[in-house]
């Protein structure tokens, strides 16, 4: 896949290098955790610490699914957060630019103004998971 990168000069929503591939990678594997939150078990309210007999604690099984689903929940809206900033006519472009990167824009607008709006999406994603 070859490699995403960000315009440096003019750009307002600049991220740090470390901030940006991982948010892109977020954003690209989106519809994945999307899924494997869905097929993931509930909780079933079993107890989350088991005392062991020599004193330690070990989770159980349920609070590691419950932490799994936490983790995959923040990450989902995130980008759902960030998503809702996009105004809806320019979302679906945007979306199949970064999952398909080197691919033009099809809709009616400039090209600067979707790239805008990608930026502001990255950065906002970015943002929303705390990583700037």
């Amino acid at each position: 896949m070859p490699q995403e990168y960000q315009t440096t000069k003019n750009n307002q929503f600049l991220l740090p290098d470390e901030a940006y591939r991982r948010t892109i990678s977020t954003i690209r594997d989106y519809d994945r955790r999307k899924e494997q939150y869905e097929n993931l078990p509930s909780d079933n309210g079993a107890v989350g610490f088991v005392k062991a007999s020599n004193g330690s604690d070990t989770t159980d099984n349920t609070q590691k699914m419950g932490i799994i689903r936490a983790e995959i929940s923040r990450e989902i809206e995130a980008v759902d957060q960030a998503m809702e900033i996009v105004p809806e006519t320019y979302r679906s472009e945007i979306l199949r630019n970064i999952l398909f990167p080197r691919t033009g824009y099809n809709g009616y607008a400039h090209r600067n103004t979707y790239h805008y709006w990608k930026r502001k999406f990255i950065y906002m994603t970015a943002e929303n998971l705390n990583l700037i």
